[in-house]
């Protein structure tokens, strides 16, 4: 048989039809012409028998027999191949990659890394013919994975994403701004890639609405609709320049935030060697020794203020935020609130 035939490919729906057909096969499967287009993406037994004889002519050996007015046609047993069969539902399906992806990601160097790569083909080499919205090999592309989240996500609207980034489907979403504290109905975006930060889930999408490249954060994602409904996708294209590694790279995220913000920071002596030897953001910079010694001010320049409140904390009481206004006092309240839970409920002795 032809070597190039032999060859597994990740993700029955990235093949060309004929080599769909072969998996079908490979599966121990008989299938007359007419059940090729039941099973297949073709649309007459002419087009089964030019896939016939395309096997053919690649030196498949198909057997072929009569089942009542038709001929059927098989591979002997010895070309069966022994796969890992999944009776799944797309989210089941769906839900299975995306553990494994970010169980992979955290896995590191670690040997475990190998097998579970190894084993991931081997879900993706056994989903049902019926999951058609998402094609594995190139979603896993345009996905991102950081810290797990734990924030709760519509499994439709997660869906609806998932197929509108994996066809290339224009939609427009019903989405709920914080930053502006607005609602707005049939946005316009082309997606771009979905990451987990932090502790939420996005999607960076170009923004019909601004004209540029946002972060939607995926809790406030109401609901999603194609722009075109006749449409099978290709209705826009991710450009070749686009990485979404690079895109978070040495970045706070921004969570859909609409406004950059000069952030300002009083840096106590003690900690002031850690931001002299690591760099958190690419903007970091130290201006100047504080007055009496006490300290350095560091500034930093973000989208949204989400990710560096969560930054400031970390440090405790060792970093102070100077400006803006809005993030100093959130952690003012953040720290009011906490102390006052001490102090209503007082440890045991």
């Amino acid at each position: 048989m032809n070597t190039d035939l032999r060859s597994t490919s990740i993700g029955r729906q990235s093949q060309p039809t004929h080599l769909k057909l072969l998996a079908l096969l490979r599966d121990g499967e008989s299938l007359t012409q007419a059940e090729m287009t039941e099973r297949l993406p073709i649309n007459s037994k002419r087009q089964a028998r030019r896939l016939i004889e395309k096997l053919e002519g690649a030196d498949v050996p198909l057997e072929s027999s009569q089942r009542g007015q038709e001929k059927e046609y098989r591979l002997p047993p010895e070309e069966w191949e022994t796969r890992l069969r999944l009776d799944l539902t797309e989210q089941e399906a769906l839900a299975l990659l995306l553990a494994a992806w970010a169980a992979g990601s955290g896995l590191g160097p670690a040997p475990l890394k190998e097998a579970l790569s190894k084993a991931t083909r081997g879900l993706i080499e056994g989903l049902p013919a019926s999951v058609t919205t998402f094609e594995p090999s190139s979603l896993m592309d345009h996905i991102h994975f950081g810290e797990a989240a734990s924030v709760e996500v519509d499994p439709e609207v997660f869906t609806d994403l998932v197929d509108a980034l994996s066809n290339r489907r224009a939609i427009e979403i019903d989405y709920y701004s914080a930053s502006s504290d607005r609602r707005y109905e049939g946005r316009k975006i082309d997606p771009l890639g979905l990451a987990v930060r932090g502790d939420a889930w996005l999607c960076v999408a170009e923004d019909h609405r601004s004209g540029e490249r946002r972060d939607f954060n995926l809790t406030r994602i109401e609901a999603v609709r194609p722009r075109r409904p006749d449409s099978n996708g290709g209705d826009y294209r991710i450009p070749e320049d686009f990485d979404l590694e690079l895109y978070f790279i040495d970045r706070f995220e921004s969570l859909d935030a609409e406004e950059v913000y000069e952030v300002r920071l009083l840096v106590e002596p003690e900690a002031v060697p850690y931001f002299r030897s690591k760099s958190y953001h690419r903007t970091q910079q130290i201006h100047e020794e504080a007055a009496g010694g006490e300290g350095a001010v560091i500034s930093y320049e973000v989208a949204g203020l989400e990710e560096i409140a969560s930054f400031v904390r970390s440090w405790g009481p060792r970093v102070k935020v100077l400006q803006p206004s809005e993030l100093a006092d959130r952690i003012a309240r953040e720290a009011r609130r906490m102390a006052a839970q001490y102090e209503e409920d007082p440890p045991a002795p």
